[in-house]
């Protein structure tokens, strides 16, 4: 059993409550487990309810302990950072890496897409999160001093990748002439941004640090008022998008926000495409994507997949 266990780690036991506790004989985690109900319970301070509590908690406490005690399992060098230090990899999913012979980085980055997404708890989009990261990824050079013979094999060079996007990510809608020149049209003018007279000067008047909310300006003698050169412009007629282009994604689609594959069942593909919500997760946004490409459905915001060149 181990010597740091101390009577204030017990549920509803105070400094007080442990003085009592040690007053009475009962100041070992030993004679508290040799100790009734009864006897805990004629402690001044001490009720029947807490003395059950305590009697409950003793089992537990000395279990902890004794696994906190237990030695841990030396973990071999190289794989306590070289995993942990990708983007997405937690101690679990870093646990089932090395189960499936996946020890270091390089062997990840070796790997295949379809390798690291047969591993339990990696998702197709998480391994492709992984094989986009180990390229920016700065790992510690480990020295090997080893003596090569210059007869040695050269291993054959890897078949070139690159990541792509899946599913339809070069669809775009039908649209008409007309459309097509207002959507182009949206798209080199563009729009400028509406800031409230004075609204840098009173942080309550922002809604953020760079844009503030607006209010048309009242003042007799206000330049923004009076339209004058620098002092911004006035929401005014003229600036608002065409009816038919309005709120269209830049690609011409009208999109549309999903968070589960029911949702599309209602989604037009020739002019509706669909955005997944970012607190979709992993395996359910790989079922919206299979589910898109099979309806020949556009997403705006798509998983990389990793694809061989040859």
């Amino acid at each position: 059993m181990s010597d740091n266990l101390k009577l204030t780690d017990l549920p509803g036991v105070g400094p007080s409550k442990a003085q009592a506790l040690e007053e009475a004989g009962f100041g070992t985690i030993e004679a508290l487990q040799a100790a009734s109900e009864s006897d805990l319970s004629s402690v001044p301070g001490i009720s029947e309810n807490l003395a059950l509590k305590i009697k409950e908690a003793v089992p537990n406490l000395v279990q902890e302990s004794a696994s906190a005690d237990a030695p841990s399992e030396p973990i071999p060098a190289g794989q306590t950072d070289d995993l942990l230090n990708i983007s997405g990899i937690t101690p679990a999913r870093a646990d089932s890496l090395r189960e499936a012979g996946f020890e270091t980085a390089d062997d990840l980055k070796n790997a295949s897409q379809d390798q690291l997404s047969s591993v339990k708890g990696i998702s197709t989009a998480l391994a492709a999160r992984i094989k986009a990261s180990l390229g920016g990824i700065d790992l510690e050079e480990k020295a090997v001093s080893s003596v090569t013979s210059s007869t040695e094999d050269t291993p054959d060079d890897p078949t070139p990748t690159e990541l792509r996007p899946r599913g339809h990510a070069q669809k775009l809608p039908e649209l008409d002439p007309e459309e097509r020149r207002l959507l182009s049209q949206k798209q080199r003018e563009g729009k400028p941004t509406f800031n409230r007279q004075d609204g840098h000067m009173k942080k309550r008047l922002t809604k953020n640090k760079h844009k503030s909310v607006w209010r048309r300006p009242r003042g007799t003698h206000s330049k923004q008022r009076r339209r004058r050169g620098g002092h911004g412009e006035v929401v005014r007629s003229g600036y608002r998008t065409p009816v038919s282009v309005r709120g269209r994604h830049a690609s011409g689609f009208k999109e549309v926000r999903v968070h589960r594959p029911e949702d599309l069942s209602d989604i037009d593909p020739t002019i509706e495409a669909i955005r997944i919500a970012a607190s979709v997760g992993n395996r359910k946004r790989e079922r919206i994507e299979d589910m898109a490409e099979e309806n020949g459905i556009r997403v705006l915001n798509p998983s990389y997949e990793e694809v061989s060149l040859q």
